[in-house]
């Protein structure tokens, strides 16, 4: 279900972690030391053994803490980032040969 799972990960991304199923089943393996997730050996639909995986009540809440916290930072980032935008757009607006440039094509 690793695999399966990766695929699923790599579809919800948009193929921005295409390239980094390697790094699911250390991850996964951490997870479940935590006890965040748990892991149970069930037939797949192709009737292969396959592990599925589930959050547990603790890891439900760690990923609350978790969606919180990424909330928070993402903001901060944004807003340095609209900072630097509006900073950078003001010189650019300042530049002799832009204004020039704006006038003539008005």
């Amino acid at each position: 279900m690793a695999g399966e799972l990766a695929q699923r990960i790599q579809q919800a991304s948009q193929e921005v972690f295409s390239d980094r199923p390697r790094l699911l089943y250390p991850a996964l393996h951490r997870l479940e030391y935590k006890g965040w997730i748990q892991a149970d050996w069930k037939a797949s639909e192709n009737n292969r053994k396959a592990k599925y995986y589930a959050l547990t009540r603790t890891g439900k809440k760690q990923l609350e803490a978790e969606i919180e916290s990424w909330d928070r930072l993402a903001g901060a980032v944004a807003l340095v980032l609209n900072r630097l935008r509006k900073t950078h757009a003001q010189r650019v607006s300042r530049t002799p040969a832009l204004l020039h440039l704006r006038q003539e094509l008005r």
